[in-house]
Formats: C-alpha cells, sequence, structure tokens
C-alpha cells in the first residue's frame, strides 16, 4: 500500500465534519510534521456518529494540535482498523490520540510511539489511546510512553491508562505496552505539591468492565504527593496498578495480565488471590503459552492472538484476519501466578 503525503490544509480537514459520513482510508498518509488540529465535526458538541473504516492503514507523523484526532464518538458512531503512528500532541493538560470521549465503539485501532524516537505523550492527565470511554474498545493497542505532569496545586488530581484515562464501559482483548513515568513540577523549592496521581496499564480509573487484556509496561505506584518539610513524601493508596487503579475492585475485571517484576508489593499493594487480575513474569508473558491463554480467553469476533520473536518486544499482538474465527477451546497450562487486589 502507498503512502500518500498530505498538505493538510482547511479543506482536507473539513472533509471529516460530516457528523453522519461514512470514510474510509484508502492509503497511509503521512503529514510529515504537520500540524492537524482536531476533528470537530458539525454536531454542536463535535460528535461524530458515523462510521470511520481505517482500512488497516495508518496516519502518521502529525502533530494533534488539539489534543487528539476526534473530539467524540458518539454512541452510534464506529472507527475501526486505524493507527495514529509516530503522531505527536502538545504538552497540556489533558490529552488521548484517538479521541477526547469515546461513547460507540473503537475496533482494531492503536496508538504508537517508538521510544527510539525520544518522543512521548506529556501532560497532567493521559489516556493512551481515548480520555474517557464509556462505549466498546476492542482489539487495540498502545505501544507509547506517558510522562504525567504531577503539578503545585491543592489536591490536583492527575495520571495516565495505556488505553484509557477513565473507562465506565467495556475494554477487551487489549493491550499497552508503553511505560509510565511522572514528573514533579513547583514553582519553587518550598511551593506546597498536594495532588492526587492514579495510573493504570490499561485504564487509569475504572468502573466499568476490563477483559482478557494484558500490560506490558513498567506503572508507578497510585498515591498522593504532599510537600512536608521541604521535601516531597509519597503516600501510596493502593490499587490495581498492573491494569487500573481508582476505582480499582477487581469487581470489573477478568482474564487480565501484567508484568509482576513491574509492581512493588511494598508500596500499597496486597495478594488476595484475585481471580480476574494475574501477574507473571516477562519470561512467561513472552512466550508461546501466554499467547495460547489469551486465545484460549478470547470470544467469537474477538482477534487471535500471535507471537513471534523480535516484534513488539516478544509480547503477544493481535493475528491477520482473525475476527471472524472462533476462539480456541483447547486447555492451556498457566504457571503459578501472583495475584493482586486493592488494600483501599
Amino acid at each position: 500500500m502507498s503512502t500518500l503525503r498530505y498538505r493538510l490544509s482547511q479543506r482536507f480537514i473539513n472533509v471529516f465534519r460530516k457528523s453522519f459520513a461514512h470514510y474510509r482510508v484508502v492509503a497511509n498518509i503521512d503529514a510529515a510534521g504537520q500540524y492537524f488540529p482536531r476533528i470537530a465535526c458539525e454536531a454542536n458538541d463535535g460528535t461524530f456518529d458515523g462510521t470511520f473504516d481505517g482500512n488497516g492503514l495508518s496516519f502518521s507523523n502529525a502533530m494533534l494540535s488539539g489534543g487528539s484526532f476526534f473530539r467524540k464518538i458518539g454512541s452510534r458512531g464506529t472507527v475501526t482498523d486505524f493507527t495514529l503512528n509516530g503522531c505527536e500532541l502538545p504538552p497540556g493538560t489533558e490529552m488521548a490520540p484517538l479521541c477526547m470521549e469515546n461513547a460507540g465503539s473503537v475496533t482494531g485501532c492503536a496508538a504508537i510511539l517508538s521510544p527510539e524516537s525520544g518522543k512521548k505523550l506529556e501532560a497532567m492527565s493521559i489516556g493512551g489511546l481515548v480520555y474517557k470511554n464509556s462505549g466498546a474498545i476492542q482489539d487495540c493497542y498502545t505501544r507509547q510512553p506517558m510522562n504525567v505532569h504531577v503539578l503545585q496545586s491543592s489536591f490536583l488530581y492527575c495520571g495516565a491508562g495505556g488505553l484509557a484515562y477513565e473507562n465506565t464501559g467495556r475494554i477487551r482483548n487489549s493491550y499497552s505496552t508503553g511505560s509510565i513515568s511522572y514528573l514533579l513540577i513547583a514553582t519553587s523549592e518550598s511551593a506546597e505539591i498536594a495532588a492526587i496521581a492514579r495510573y493504570g496499564g490499561i485504564a487509569a480509573q475504572n468502573s466499568g468492565q476490563i477483559e482478557n487484556c494484558y500490560y506490558g509496561g513498567k506503572v508507578p505506584p497510585s498515591g498522593e504527593y504532599k510537600r512536608m518539610n521541604g521535601q516531597v513524601i509519597f503516600f501510596p493508596t493502593g490499587g490495581l496498578n498492573g491494569i487500573t487503579t481508582y476505582g480499582g475492585t477487581d469487581a470489573g475485571l477478568r482474564n487480565c495480565y501484567f508484568l509482576s517484576e513491574n509492581i512493588d508489593e511494598k508500596k500499597g499493594y496486597e495478594d488476595t488471590g484475585s481471580a480476574g487480575l494475574i501477574g507473571y513474569a516477562a519470561s512467561y508473558m513472552k512466550s508461546g503459552a501466554f499467547k495460547d491463554l489469551l486465545n484460549f480467553n478470547r470470544q467469537a469476533g474477538w482477534s487471535s492472538w500471535n507471537r513471534a520473536d523480535g516484534v513488539n518486544e516478544g509480547f503477544p499482538f493481535h493475528g491477520e484476519g482473525a475476527a471472524a474465527s472462533q476462539p480456541n477451546t483447547t486447555a492451556v497450562t498457566v504457571p503459578n501466578s501472583s495475584k493482586y487486589s486493592s488494600m483501599g
């Protein structure tokens, strides 16, 4: 498939303003570093309620100057098989590459920033693909580093989630491998810092459902930052940071996995035998056995999983043309695992 370089004129952007239109991408688009303002459809709140078929193609190397590609995907909107590759977002308060709100369906989509590029998403609150999800996310993934700005404030909420900052909907058969870091910012050495940080490998806040997902990155513990006696002190609050945190009971989690060596048990975690959240070693999560486990868990209509050395750092990735196939029904063997649940 060829790659086209577009001049991102207002005429080009206006093509996407119809709220109920149907679009299909027919070529990879390389924006070559140009600014691309957020698509705000003609509906009063900028909602897109049509269909956007990415056709397995990508939109690359743009500066998403509005903080996301779409403003909002409505309850009737669907976005499928679309990749944002190497697209940057200007540092700000809230951001997510694909959309700020999803009330519809997002399937087979991805957001990628290569660590070798030195690029990362930087903001106070970050969703790796969408910011707020009340709809459905399926067969999606993100591979991008995120750096949360913890600012001087009075109980400011901040944080990041690998696929969504806040999930009240459904996230299924998806994964994230980008690590999350944070940067403490104060105007002076004596300035008060009082911030509550929420980090999650899949969602920073969750009161919805997360199923058959894994997180292959490293995430800080959630908690509260305060300046005391001239030093910034961190108070852990616990949570299921391998997948989610605030609201992070395991009631909405099913068959979710994370790298156990990237979670610090001494900073607010407890092994209580959660059935929905399981930590495994990297050696297992980068094996064919883990790929088989993900395939065993998947339901009809979900993409299958593959694994290959040198691809996706050895972690499983989605297979080709598998959406219509049936899930695996053979038994799989899993090693001894560590299981985490919230302390608070």
